[in-house]
């Protein structure tokens, strides 16, 4: 019974550490193995954050070193490359015709940390 309270317990901290990472200062902590530590991202624009590899260090899943979060229209969850391309980043987005982030996302790193921070931008009260 431990053991599977222990993994229950692992389990929801796992789940959890994108959006815990995300509180305090605005930048999501640093990276022990290189010794970065992230640079607080800026204050949003409405519905839209400019982010940069510097803010999510080893968090970062992007292959480009910059671009933009958005929320539009309240559900769709968008990364702007520096291009000015579009890419989806949640299933709603896609489903109202933007392009897949296959292209731009470093497969070897999750999508949570960005993910869980464009969500903020949809709900204000959130940030």
């Amino acid at each position: 019974m431990k053991n599977a309270t222990r993994r229950t317990v692992t389990a929801v901290a796992a789940l959890l550490f994108p959006i815990a990472v995300l509180t305090g200062c605005g930048a999501v902590g640093g990276d022990p193995k290189s010794g970065k530590t992230a640079v607080p991202l800026p204050a949003p624009t409405g519905s839209r954050q400019d982010v940069a590899e510097e803010n999510f260090v080893h968090l970062w899943p992007f292959k480009v070193d910059k671009g933009a979060l958005e929320c539009r229209n309240g559900k769709d969850v968008l990364f702007i490359a520096p291009d000015g391309k579009e890419y989806a980043l949640n299933d709603q987005a896609k489903n109202d015709g933007f392009g897949d982030v296959g292209p731009v996302h470093d497969d070897d790193v999750s999508l949570g940390a960005v993910r869980s921070q464009a969500l903020r931008l949809c709900d204000p009260k959130s940030g």
